[in-house]
């Protein structure tokens, strides 16, 4: 065999292996650690694309958690199951998976960390299991596609901004069991129209599609879509700061005589006339 023949040969060779090695990269190639007996999935190939199917063991010891910012900015991704293994999901864990449309969460699922969900542009709906007790700040904060939340019975508090600039967002149920909803929860949906709280719930309650406090004398959330002339109730004495902002379709507000402090009515561009 000649030397010319051998070194193409040699190349073809190297060739081939550096397309294997980028086509491997292609995969979701999961990175993950051992503590104590169970895994904690760390991280991810960023090219990860397509659906994500995550086992339950590795190396015969189960998965309970993903680690903070594991799959951040995996775009390609479009579909993610959990194994019902998995208690905790951390920090920003899906954040900025703008392609991701489905998630499956596992009943073993006990909370939604901060940011988990931030900026996951693509997600249309969410599930959450029964297991789940709190929403963290900015979980689905900037989730432009979600249309509808039923935040059930089992969820008992609402972070800060957790569904923050949702714009695709139309309706959110609250459930019995909610007795905290954080600071500008819903901040910037200017596709809501109606909230909806279960009428068992002891500290919220809706009228007319709007959000107040049990007794209503503290008006908490107008809807970001909600249109028209809107007059408070004289029971309110309160309105929460930011319960206005950029209500875009509200053309007149009548205030009662007991409230003492006006709220922002900034971005609210259709607004005429307040009385």
């Amino acid at each position: 065999m000649s030397i010319l023949v051998q070194l193409l040969k040699n190349t073809q060779a190297w060739a081939l292996a550096l397309l294997l090695t980028f086509t491997a990269t292609s995969k979701a190639e999961l990175t993950y650690r051992t503590i104590g007996n169970t895994i904690t999935i760390t991280g991810s190939n960023p090219k990860a694309s397509g659906n994500l199917v995550i086992r339950s063991t590795y190396n015969n010891l189960p998965v309970t958690s993903i680690g903070d910012s594991a799959f951040r900015d995996c775009s390609g991704l479009t579909s993610v199951t959990l194994p019902n293994s998995i208690t905790s999901i951390g920090t920003s864990t899906f954040r900025g998976c703008s392609g991701l449309t489905s998630v499956t969460l596992p009943s073993s699922l006990t909370s939604i960390a901060q940011g988990a969900f931030y900026g996951c542009t693509g997600l249309t709906s969410v599930t959450l299991p029964s297991s789940i007790t709190s929403i963290s700040n900015w979980a689905f904060s900037g989730c432009t596609g979600l249309t509808s939340v039923t935040i059930g019975n089992s969820v008992t508090s609402i972070g800060d901004e957790a569904f923050a600039s949702c714009s695709g967002l139309t309706s959110v149920t609250i459930g019995n069991s909610v007795t905290s909803i954080g600071d500008g929860a819903f901040l910037g949906c200017s596709g809501l129209t109606n909230f909806t709280v279960e009428v068992k719930n002891p500290v919220y309650t809706s009228t007319s599609g709007v959000l107040f406090n049990k007794a209503q004398t503290s008006l908490l959330q107008f809807p970001g879509g909600k249109t028209g002339d809107y007059t408070i109730s004289s029971s309110v004495t309160s309105i929460n700061y930011a319960a206005f902002y950029n209500c875009t379709g509200l053309t007149s507000v009548t205030i009662p005589i007991g409230v003492t402090s006006i709220p922002t009515f900034s971005g609210c561009f259709g607004l005429t006339n307040v009385t």
